[in-house]
């Protein structure tokens, strides 16, 4: 049995309905590890029944902002498959980006304090979890993300990562 997450997001920057999917993302936790899984992607349950016309693991959808593709997964050697549904979706993807200073004279974070370098910054959007790193001038940058409500912290790493800091 596959197990897939709900559906699957391309950005659409134009708002026309169409997307590329990269779809080698989801790979790794349909095969949970297990390296005698082989995975593919089919535009038609027949297609993905028999295993034929595999689709590229950059794929652009056909239907314009809503299309069903099949998953299958193979167990080498052994000719036990199993096939699944996933739902691909287009929609508007956000940009987020910014500065972060810390404040190392211990007089209130402003503009004037010196860029915080090489921290990992987090954006939470739902149940997704992307990354972003500083610059040597603070900044960081979060591209092609889904829309939502965007939750941006300063990872904790135990590098012993001063604080407080002030982002804009």
């Amino acid at each position: 049995e596959i197990t897939v997450q709900q559906q699957f997001m391309g950005c659409d920057p134009e708002g026309d309905g169409f997307a590329t999917f990269e779809l080698h993302l989801l790979i790794p936790s349909i095969t949970n590890g297990n390296p005698a899984l082989a995975v593919t992607f089919h535009e038609t349950l027949t297609d993905a029944e028999t295993g034929a016309n595999p689709l590229d693991l950059f794929y652009s959808n056909i239907v314009q902002f809503n299309q069903t593709i099949y998953i299958r997964a193979d167990l080498a050697g052994l000719g036990c498959y199993s096939v699944a549904e996933l739902p691909l979706y287009t929609g508007i993807c956000g940009t987020i980006s910014g500065v972060v200073h810390f404040d190392d004279d211990n007089d209130g974070c402003d503009a004037e304090d010196n860029p915080a370098a090489n921290l990992q910054i987090v954006c939470t959007v739902a149940n997704d979890v992307f990354y972003a790193y500083t610059n040597a001038q603070g900044e960081y940058s979060f591209t092609d993300l889904p829309a939502g409500n965007y939750n941006i912290t300063v990872a904790e790493n135990g590098l012993g990562v001063p604080t407080p800091f002030w982002q804009h």
